[in-house]
């Protein structure tokens, strides 16, 4: 999935978040009554923000965003621009589509 092909979709998230994982660090998402998909936090806050009205460029732009606004409060200067952000989301945005997590 390239960048291009996908940044004006709007994906939908499917399922629902059931609880946190028992390492308590990663988060469970329950889709229908027998597939439970443990994820990492950041693919659980990528998975968060398909409302189905966002774009993926959109949801690139949130991120870029929050991560600006966390380092202005801790006084740093942010290090991650949109561009290196792209790649990550889009892989993502793959993997929750290969597990039904996402429709496009």
């Amino acid at each position: 999935m390239d960048f291009n092909e996908v940044k004006e979709k709007k994906p939908t998230k499917k399922g629902e978040f059931l609880d946190m994982a028992e390492d308590g660090q990663n988060f469970m998402i329950k889709l229908g009554d027998d597939k439970v998909f443990e994820v990492h936090p950041i693919a659980y806050y990528v998975w968060s923000l398909c409302d189905g009205s966002t774009s993926v460029e959109n949801i690139v732009n949130k991120i870029e965003e929050e991560l600006k606004k966390e380092s202005e409060d801790e006084g740093k200067e942010n290090e991650i621009s949109k561009d290196q952000l792209i790649e990550p989301v889009v892989t993502i945005l793959n993997e929750l589509e290969k597990a039904s997590l996402i429709i496009f």
